[in-house]
């Protein structure tokens, strides 16, 4: 049994001292070394294990990420895992931060992320960790990567071929595909930080499966993949939100659909590198790999990819956009195979790192920690999501509210009080195709729901931050 470091053993008393609870058992409280890897725009349902265990969309897919399903084996699968704003950047500053975005104040694609804000890294960073930063990081225009000590990574969006990298605020040249790229990275810093024999945290940005999904976004590997799927019309292809204006369907599909699903398994691939570096420096049992998703992403549910210039394939509350794949591993805690039911959010993933790694509580995170959730003390973590969106300039999406608890979801659009609101009843409604707003039956929960957002709001100090698009 690997025992705990005397600095360790400090920092949990200082914790108890301030109130924190040290809910870890002795043998998971020596200090991990921490592995998150985020995807970008992957459905909840855009995994092999998710598909076997669900009637899926998509069965061709069920057996196309085995290292993706590798850590949902040894470890822990949160099927009820979402994100508080659908959006790129604005969901990775919640996991960076722990917090809701109007707090941290990242609302759209093209604010950088303040070089002073706290967030895990640099709280783990000035626990002694070594901290490591690649691949994506997609804050606007963004150069610095606050709270790492190294990193490769790109700009903005950044391509799928030969990206130039930023390697520790160097420009340099590469070649091949990006993920492939930044991955080796990454494995370069795992068995650095390993040989050295301080605990390290590695977080990888994966572009994919991002678009564009032209030829370029599949590693060639895997282009031969998926040739005769086509993609199809799910239920709810007609149940538009009520901001769409022109319901026409494009020619979404073909190869975009299948680029889609061959760039992941392409990524997949890169996940069983990362997990091989791991399993060959010896330090697998001591740690912690998380897999997540920054949001889902629509094909056709609720009339996405129309010509309307609606962008609803991600930024709307229904359920393609919010849910996201999430499996955690520790052998020293999780064991394997579990699924957890709880919902679970991604300003979640700051306070679980920070319990994981021995240190206190943050009074000042949103988020809750999973530690209760994966020890078996606790069986929920959160009576009901808060989800919020912000307007951006050029985008038709409007400013969205919405509450989701024990199955129910209320949707509001506080800015347009002709758009109607919605409720959908998630369990025997998946598609969310019948809006029961105005169910008599309903009226009671109804008031009782929007009441509970509100005052979910105010608790969550909800305000329009500054840099957010004005309404209209």
């Amino acid at each position: 049994m690997k025992r705990p470091s005397f600095f360790v053993l400090l920092l949990l008393l200082i914790g108890l001292a301030a109130g924190a609870k040290a809910d870890l058992p002795a043998e998971a409280a020596s200090r991990p070394n921490i592995v998150v890897m985020l995807t970008d725009d992957q459905r909840s349902d855009a995994v092999g294990i998710v598909q076997r265990s669900i009637a899926g969309r998509f069965p061709f897919f069920r057996n196309s990420t085995p290292n993706i399903d590798r850590i949902a084996a040894g470890g822990v699968w949160f099927n009820n895992a979402f994100v508080v704003d659908s959006l790129c950047s604005p969901s990775r500053a919640a996991y960076l931060t722990g917090k809701y975005n109007h707090i941290n104040g990242i609302v759209d694609n093209s604010t950088p992320l303040p070089t002073g804000t706290q967030t895990y890294a640099t709280i783990l960073r000035a626990a002694g960790y070594r901290t490591g930063y690649f691949g994506k990081w997609h804050m606007g225009s963004q150069r610095e990567r606050p709270g790492f000590d190294e990193y490769a990574s790109f700009v903005g969006q950044g391509d799928y071929l030969n990206v130039p990298l930023l390697v520790n605020g160097i420009a340099t040249p590469t070649s091949g595909w990006v993920d492939d790229v930044t991955t080796g990275y990454a494995v370069d810093f795992i068995r650095r930080s390993a040989a050295r024999k301080q605990p390290f945290l590695m977080v990888l940005g994966f572009k994919t499966p991002h678009g564009p999904l032209d030829g370029r976004a599949a590693p060639t590997r895997t282009k031969q993949l998926f040739v005769n799927q086509q993609m199809d019309t799910p239920p709810n292809a007609a149940s538009y939100p009520p901001y769409f204006v022109i319901h026409e369907l494009s020619p979404f599909g073909g190869e975009s659909f299948r680029n889609y699903f061959r760039a992941i398994a392409g990524i997949d691939q890169d996940v069983g590198r990362v997990l091989t570096a791991l399993d060959a420096a010896g330090i697998a049992q001591d740690t912690v790999v998380v897999f997540a998703s920054d949001n889902g992403w629509h094909m056709r549910e609720h009339g996405s990819y129309t010509r309307s210039g609606a962008d609803g394939e991600k930024r709307n509350a229904y359920e393609a956009s919010i849910r996201v794949p999430l499996f955690l591993r520790y052998p020293r805690l999780t064991g394997g195979g579990r699924k957890i039911p709880a919902t679970v959010l991604n300003i979640d993933l700051a306070p679980t790192l920070l319990q994981l790694a021995g240190l206190p509580a943050r009074t000042d995170m949103q988020g809750k920690s999973w530690v209760p959730l994966l020890t078996g003390a606790a069986q929920t973590t959160h009576a009901g999501m808060f989800y919020e969106y912000f307007r951006e300039e050029g985008f038709i999406v409007p400013r969205i509210i919405a509450f989701r608890r024990n199955n129910m979801k209320l949707i509001e659009y506080p800015d347009h009080p002709e758009y109607p609101r919605e409720l959908y009843n998630v369990m025997t409604d998946p598609w969310e195709t019948n809006n029961r707003i105005k169910d008599p039956a309903l009226q009671s929960q109804i008031a009782a729901m929007a009441a509970e957002m509100r005052n979910r709001m105010k608790q969550l100090g909800y305000r329009i931050p500054p840099g957010a698009a004005p309404q209209r």
